[in-house]
């Protein structure tokens, strides 16, 4: 059942002046925005979207743990304090010429470059698993996370000026609703830019938390099993020149783990590197060589994990089968042979319409990764000369169902084809002694999961599309289909 959130339009709200906060009187759990243009008020829907507003609390108020983007040290101070709405989105493709603004976008920390040069690029360490199937959708002044692909969100979230259901429902977690000063975000997305960046960007110098009666008090936001960013005891070997150097740290269990490290401790900048994830339900102790050359005389190394309550990436094997709806009812599966050699690995595709195979080929160029504790991502090409970007989320750990997003782009012009995203159903496969021939993907694929799917999936409408060649040397517009 969808939740209605009640909107007031406070006429005090105008571009310039600071207005307070609307006194919203109704029992709820309400954040204050204060921002350089103003002052506005959203409800936030702790009952639809429990775990998304748990870490919005956690980062507004302080008290969830957040690795610093630049530094790598563990902080948990009011992480929204001094960001700003950094990004208008836009659509321009319904009327040429006409920029239609959709939404403005904050919550990433500025970091700095080699020059000292800063760019709204700093997230908090680590991703939360999303709540987009909760019920809530999109329109004016709507809070969502943004995020790309299933639970890939984390602190960035963005503020609707206008009705987006067709851009973000079933793909972003709807968390809160604007229910004073909404006038304030419409001044912000009507600021001058380019690129979509504001040129003036509005900081926010802080979001206030207020609890208005009993329920709203009794939310406790320690109960969602967020992550957790922790520090790590390091031990450091240096060799001499091209001798082997060596860099040991404890890393927890279910847990991502970065090595940070400068040259000097007065750089403007760190470098973080994630050193991948640890998916085991006990902690263990990980030891990387290196070479200590070219790390000049003085260099400064320190370690942190973001450590997971609930890991549900894909526990991969030698093999995988899993199928993908798409938004026009075809459902897409593939086996992929995870034993060949990263980035040049292979695999089979078909496409299956009203239970029956319609096309199908061969995969190269397989490459694959964890890419948060929930998702679990493939890149590969397929014959029909189509990249494929797919990432895999999962609730939890053991789920079979779970829900997808694909990128899609052409492999000779690199131009992008668009996106899908829906509901996916995945299985362990042991690939046999020899690869499967080409002539046999579609009988081979059509034996993997067909799915009782919920329901369909969508299509990004805001993508370039594909010309196809069509008779006479005219082209013809069309969305991506891989077995063209």
């Amino acid at each position: 059942m969808k939740r209605s959130f009640a909107r007031i339009h406070l006429a005090a709200a105008v571009l310039g002046l600071a207005a307070l906060p609307g006194r919203v009187s109704a029992d709820g759990l309400y954040a204050d925005f204060s921002t350089s243009m103003g002052t506005f008020t959203a409800e936030l829907d702790y009952v639809n979207a429990p775990r998304t507003v748990a870490n919005f609390l956690g980062l507004a108020a302080g008290g969830q743990a957040w690795r610093d983007p630049e530094t790598g040290a563990v902080r948990t101070n009011a992480f929204y304090d001094g960001t700003a709405f950094h990004l208008i989105r836009f659509d321009d493709s319904a009327v040429p010429g006409v920029t239609n603004r959709l939404a403005i976008q904050g919550g990433l920390r500025s970091v700095r470059n080699a020059a000292g040069e800063g760019a709204w690029t700093g997230g908090p360490g680590y991703t939360i698993r999303d709540e987009v199937t909760n019920g809530l959708t999109h329109a004016a002044g709507v809070l969502s996370m943004v995020q790309s692909g299933p639970h890939t969100a984390s602190a960035e979230f963005l503020v609707t000026i206008t009705n987006t259901a067709v851009y973000w429902d079933g793909r972003q977690t709807v968390f809160g609703q604007v229910v004073s000063n909404l006038a304030v975000a419409e001044a912000i997305a009507a600021l001058p830019m380019s690129n979509g960046h504001p040129v003036t960007a509005a900081v926010i110098s802080n979001i206030a938390i207020r609890r208005v009666g009993a329920a709203a008090e009794a939310f406790d936001a320690g109960t969602w099993d967020l992550p957790v960013a922790t520090g790590s005891v390091v031990s450091l070997q240096m060799g001499i020149g091209d001798d082997p150097s060596s860099i040991a740290y404890d890393v927890p269990p279910q847990s991502e783990y970065f090595v940070v490290h400068t040259p000097g401790l007065l750089r403007p900048f760190w470098t973080q590197d994630s050193a991948g994830f640890h998916a085991g339900a006990a902690g263990t102790r990980i030891t990387n060589g290196f070479s200590a050359a070219g790390f000049g005389s003085n260099y400064f190394f320190h370690a942190k994990q973001s450590a997971y309550a609930v890991f549900s990436a894909i526990p991969l094997g030698d093999g995988i089968v899993f199928a993908a709806e798409w938004s026009d009812g075809t459902v897409h599966q593939y086996q992929l042979d995870l034993r060949g050699p990263w980035g040049n690995a292979t695999g089979v595709w078909v496409t299956v319409s009203n239970g029956l195979p319609i096309a199908g080929g061969s995969v190269s160029g397989l490459r694959w990764r964890t890419r948060t504790a929930h998702t679990t991502q493939f890149e590969f090409f397929d014959n029909a000369g189509n990249q494929l970007d797919y990432t895999l989320g999962f609730d939890v750990a053991g789920a079979r169902t779970g829900r997808y997003e694909v990128v899609a782009t052409d492999a000779l012009s690199g131009m992008p084809l668009g996106t899908e995203f829906g509901v996916c159903e995945y299985a362990g496969w042991a690939p046999g002694p020899t690869a499967r021939s080409p002539g046999s993907a579609t009988r081979a694929a059509a034996t993997g999961p067909t799915g009782r799917w919920p329901g369909p999936g969508h299509s990004r409408p805001d993508w370039s599309r594909h010309p196809d060649p069509a008779a006479g040397g005219a082209t013809r517009e069309s969305g991506f289909r891989p077995g063209r």
